[in-house]
């Protein structure tokens, strides 16, 4: 059973899970359906960890959670939401509607096909700010903030600045309004993104297999976290490991644990609380 569970509880939540939201949709509004999602898989996960941990040590708090929680809340929940208004109000400022007039997106494709384009699409941009963040001082000093995990588990998914988080949605979201993609598909990229946010970080014992060149999920982002070595500087997928692919900045030694550890060269003193984590990029150079 554990070994059905290690190849098999991501494909099954997140394909089962996608499905079932697409399902959903024809007769619940899209928002209540992303965030039942949101909230089921959190729980599949959390109780996973437990059960079959990657790194048994991980599910020791290290007086992480409620800043995690604050992160999570404000980041990706609240700041999200704003943004999104914010943007459907100056859509509809300038061109007189919150969608655009124009279709350049294939409706007539099947459902399944029309999530993959949008997931590849939204990816492109996301990696290079990704990858700008880890070279460009300035974006590291707001990214560093997420890299500062003492450890790796589902809820430090959302350990993100907010200014960090801000970058983020407007490298993926406004792209695919602009070009037409309609309301059902925006919020399956949404369930998949929470999705595999909280796998991708989870303390979990789960091999991916040949999904491994698809999705930029644990085995993969865990050496992204790591503190040093070739793995830091890569790995930049959100969703997909595409572009890192096509880029050449895929990295997969195996599925150890990093040797050097994860975080960052610096981080010892970097500060553990919320408030502190908010105002570490414009007083500190991590």
């Amino acid at each position: 059973m554990r070994a059905i569970a290690r190849y098999g509880l991501f494909p099954l939540v997140m394909f089962g899970g996608v499905a079932l939201a697409h399902r959903a949709m024809t007769t619940v509004d899209p928002p209540l359906v992303v965030g039942a999602a949101s909230l089921l898989a959190a729980l599949i996960v959390g109780v996973a960890e437990r059960i079959m941990p990657f790194d048994p040590d991980w599910n020791r708090p290290r007086r992480d959670r409620l800043t995690d929680l604050l992160h999570t809340v404000v980041s990706f929940v609240a700041l999200s939401e704003i943004l999104r208004a914010a943007f459907l109000a100056g859509l509809a400022a300038l061109l007189g509607a919150a969608d655009v007039p124009w279709t350049l997106w294939p409706v007539g494709w099947p459902w399944p096909l029309q999530l993959a384009l949008a997931l590849i699409i939204a990816e492109l941009p996301y990696y290079w700010l990704h990858r700008w963040m880890h070279t460009t001082p300035a974006l590291w000093r707001l990214h560093a903030v997420h890299h500062s995990a003492p450890r790796m588990y589902w809820l430090n998914a959302g350990r993100f600045h907010p200014l960090d988080a801000g970058l983020v949605f407007f490298t993926q979201l406004p792209v695919l309004m602009l070009l037409g993609t309609p309301a059902p598909i925006l919020s399956l990229f949404l369930v998949v993104g929470a999705i595999h946010g909280m796998f991708q970080h989870a303390n979990l014992d789960l091999r991916l297999g040949p999904l491994n060149h698809v999705f930029a999920m644990a085995e993969l982002h865990r050496w992204h976290h790591a503190r040093t070595g070739p793995g830091a500087r890569a790995n930049y997928g959100g969703n997909l490991i595409c572009w890192d692919l096509i880029f050449g900045t895929r990295y997969h030694p195996g599925h150890d644990i990093p040797p050097d550890g994860i975080g960052f060269e610096g981080d010892e003193d970097y500060p553990t609380d919320y408030l502190g984590q908010l105002a570490a990029p414009f007083r500190r150079r991590p």
